[in-house]
């Protein structure tokens, strides 16, 4: 992952952590897997500042419910987003004290400390935006429509679908308009030398590949 344009090493462990800074910044601490929102969790208790970047799904929360709900995942895995003074042995101690805690992501040998707003770096002539912080906090949700669409099978306006059964299932459909109230989307296809256009269930439609 590279946020400035420059390559980031894995990670930094945390007994070689020596750095002269001046007050808390925020870091990026490497988790082992599917451990982020555990690791924010114990963090919050140690009365440390922190979040995990998010994205929302929709997805059944088993398999014996059909109706799909809201479902958080990382939306960088293993990464977790932490205000921290590496001077302060407190801090550190802390950090120390979770399994879960792999490291720093570094740059250049050292934690590399994210900014608080998103800011331009400039690299000779180049000059490449540097995500922030602020930037970072929110959620990537994803789009209503999917509530009622099949699982990874998602799509969008403009996509190519097909019908999953029924006699229209051999054609490859352009999707032209999601209804999400209705919970339909107007496809179109040539049919006999002519553009068609019916009306299909979200939960009949899948992406093409």
């Amino acid at each position: 992952m590279s946020m400035a344009g420059e390559k980031l090493t894995a990670e930094e462990p945390l007994r070689k952590v020596v750095r002269d800074l001046f007050g808390p910044q925020w870091y990026v601490i490497v988790t082992g897997p599917q451990k982020e929102f555990t690791c924010v969790r114990i963090l919050r208790q140690l009365k440390l500042d922190c979040f995990t970047p998010k994205r929302v799904e929709f997805r059944r929360p088993n398999k014996f419910r059909m109706a799909k709900r809201e479902m958080r995942y990382p939306l960088m895995p293993s990464y977790v987003f932490v205000k921290v003074d590496l001077r302060s042995g407190d801090d550190m101690a802390k950090l120390s004290s979770i399994g879960y805690v792999r490291g720093f992501l570094a740059k250049d040998g050292r934690p590399w400390a994210v900014p608080e707003s998103d800011r331009k770096v400039r690299r000779g002539r180049v000059s490449r935006l540097e995500i922030g912080v602020d930037s970072l906090r929110g959620e990537v949700a994803a789009p209503a429509a999917h509530r009622f669409m099949r699982t990874h099978r998602e799509f969008k306006v403009g996509e190519v679908v097909k019908v999953t059964d029924g006699a229209l299932a051999e054609l490859r459909w352009i999707v032209r308009e999601i209804n999400l109230e209705k919970k339909v989307a107007q496809i179109e296809a040539e049919i006999l030398g002519a553009e068609r256009v019916v009306e299909a269930p979200l939960d009949q439609l899948e992406k093409s590949p």
